[in-house]
């Protein structure tokens, strides 16, 4: 009798310990996700701040023009995979 209580609550925490193992990688993944999307509005929007002639926080044919005229701004979209 004793061994299959020992086996049981060895298999039951096992188990346990998967699912917090499970749920912590899980919220890491999450985490680092919005950390990238953070990351990358960041470095666009520095992008269309460098590039915005008239301040208007768009982006006309002529500054986008000028964007990809700039080696800064082309490096970060394309870190950004833009």
């Amino acid at each position: 009798l004793f061994p299959y209580q020992l086996l049981g609550s060895l298999t039951l925490m096992n188990m346990l310990t998967g699912v917090m193992v499970d749920v912590v990688g899980t919220t890491a993944q999450m985490e680092q996700e919005e950390q990238s999307l953070k990351m990358l509005k960041r470095d666009i929007a520095d992008v269309v701040n460098l590039t915005d002639e008239n301040h208007d926080r768009t982006v006309t044919a002529v500054e986008f023009a000028h964007m990809i005229q700039n080696p800064e701004a082309v490096r970060k979209l394309y870190e950004g995979g833009v």
